[in-house]
């Protein structure tokens, strides 16, 4: 086992893999010191619960690694007094509360249990208070005497010995019921800690699932990037692709299946990823290697909602669950686990319900079989300045053409950048244009510019001094280009209303489309003398 104050530093240093280990090893005992203060195994599980989020978000003023058990008692201690006198637990900032949600008990056996609970608190009541304590403690999980001495903060001596005169007290029937009881209500064996929902992280709404699931994620992490940075980052606020029917477009489709792997270095983390592909170029991973990296994810993603950080998942519904109507595609969050049924709780931004799947069952719901799952690691130093000199680079790529090939990617189109502005253009002078789909392609090339301005504000103050005012100009074309789409919105949804684009209609249409590529080529160029700066 990794030495304690090995575990502790490395959690203060930011790993969220060596907290989740400091929640295994400390929560029945966290549990245990809460429930001889509260009486209930319910509130006491609430109290440890917060404690834990308590010791995450504070942990770095604690001076000395070794007296973490001491320092965790504390908190406990805190959560419990306030229960205590009727507080409310106070509200944790960073989305890292967690609630447990526990399945309603069968009413015999809930009677049957609420006995037992009884009978043993009767007989704890018989103990003095230190005595209880290290009665619950002892027998709740495996601790040592060591251990709980280090936790109580007094000498090993003083645990045998109140542990000694606990036993001469109680009947030896009794005990052997305490000690069954404690046993199996440890959240190690109860399923107490084994059930959690993230409270208060959703997915952002909008079009890309990689955005919409990376924003809540990286705020969960304390590492938050905002909608801007992130379109910019990944570049989705330079990005436009058009076909040649202008029908329906998925303008986020390459990057967010494809694109964005190559730019999660520069979100300040570093990631886990777990992955396979069954029906894919290469060979697929024999069954027990799948079945192996499963069970994998299955704990890392279970550390990671332990420290209150969701997981990513690449569609992790079922075909059946697909056929039946849930709409778990592409990125999803995964914010829950259930330890008995071995689920995940996942949400997606496009779907407004819950749902849950089994941690292994997934990863059959798209044509190559992609099993892939996210896991936030500890935080990775970034040069803010390289990261904003990459994003204006991939800008420039995209809107010359470059980023990619159109017309060999994962989801092919036949024009990027300039090129797919002109052959929109082309559409609207022929006559050809889309008119159902028209709203929709100028409302999402208006919100990607948007991103684009705000994105090079934020990092304006990143880069050399010479450099800002180029970087200027080019966020007010962004402005003047999102001006122009909202005129060219309107014309495309009377277009949209009316079935087509009249000539005169597709006239107007094409001149606003036609103001918003100059203004798209004259920020580019700005971008360009910037990165010759």
């Amino acid at each position: 086992m990794e030495e304690l104050t090995t575990l502790v530093a490395r959690a203060q240093q930011g790993s969220v893999e060596a907290f989740g280990r400091l929640v295994r090893r400390f929560q029945d005992m966290a549990v245990g010191y809460a429930y001889t203060l509260l009486h209930d195994f319910h509130l006491a599980e609430d109290a440890a619960q917060e404690a834990f989020v308590g010791a995450y978000l504070d942990l770095s003023k604690l001076r000395e690694p070794a007296a973490f058990a001491g320092w965790l008692r504390r908190l406990v201690f805190m959560r419990c007094t306030r229960l205590i006198r009727g507080k409310r637990l106070e509200v944790v900032p960073l989305d890292l509360s967690a609630q447990i949600a526990a399945p309603a008990p069968d009413p015999l056996e809930q009677v049957l249990a609420g006995e037992l609970s009884a009978q043993m608190h009767r007989a704890l009541q018989g103990l003095s208070e230190p005595e209880r304590q290290v009665v619950t403690l002892f027998y709740i999980s495996s601790y040592s005497h060591a251990e709980i001495a280090v936790f109580l903060e007094v000498p090993a001596s003083t645990v045998k010995k109140r542990l000694h005169d606990a036993r001469k007290r109680l009947e030896k029937g009794i005990f052997a019921m305490v000690e069954k009881n404690l046993n199996q209500s440890a959240p190690s064996r109860s399923g107490g800690f084994a059930r959690k929902v993230l409270s208060g992280i959703q997915p952002e709404p909008g079009d890309s699932t990689v955005i919409g699931t990376f924003y809540p994620a990286l705020k969960a992490a304390g590492t938050p990037l905002s909608i801007p940075r992130l379109a910019g980052i990944f570049g989705h606020a330079f990005n436009f692709v058009m076909t040649r029917d202008s029908a329906r477009v998925l303008q986020e489709a390459n990057i967010d299946w494809w694109l964005f792997f190559d730019r999660m270095p520069q979100l300040g983390r570093h990631f886990h990823h777990f992955q396979a592909v069954l029906k894919g170029i290469k060979p697929a991973p024999a069954p027990a290697q799948l079945q192996a990296l499963k069970d994998q994810t299955w704990e890392r993603v279970r550390e990671s909602i332990d420290r209150g950080v969701p997981a990513i998942a690449w569609q992790p519904m079922t075909v059946a669950q697909k056929e039946q109507g849930i709409r778990g595609f592409e990125w999803c969050l995964l914010l829950g686990y259930d330890e008995t049924d071995r689920t995940y709780l996942a949400r997606n931004q496009h779907y407004q319900a819950e749902f849950t799947v089994r941690y292994d069952q997934f990863g059959y719901s798209d044509p190559v079989n992609w099993y892939y799952v996210i896991v936030l690691g500890d935080p990775q130093p970034v040069d803010p300045r390289q990261v904003a000199l990459q994003s204006l680079r991939q800008a420039v790529e995209y809107a010359q053409g470059r980023r990619y090939q159109p017309e060999k990617a994962c989801y092919a189109v036949d024009a990027l950048g300039f090129a797919a502005y002109e052959l929109w253009q082309e559409a609207f002078q022929s006559g050809t244009a889309d008119a159902r789909h028209a709203p929709d392609h100028a409302r999402q090339l208006r919100w990607l510019r948007t991103q684009a301005a705000a994105y090079l504000r934020e990092i304006s103050g990143a880069m050399p001094e010479e450099s800002r005012p180029a970087l200027a100009q080019a966020a007010s074309w962004y402005d003047a280009e999102a001006e122009a789409l909202v005129k060219l919105e309107e014309k495309c949804q009377e277009g949209a209303a009316q079935g087509s684009f009249t000539a005169v209609l597709a006239q107007e249409a094409a001149q606003h489309l036609g103001a918003a590529l100059d203004a798209e080529r004259k920020a580019i160029g700005h971008l360009e003398a910037t990165l010759e700066n």
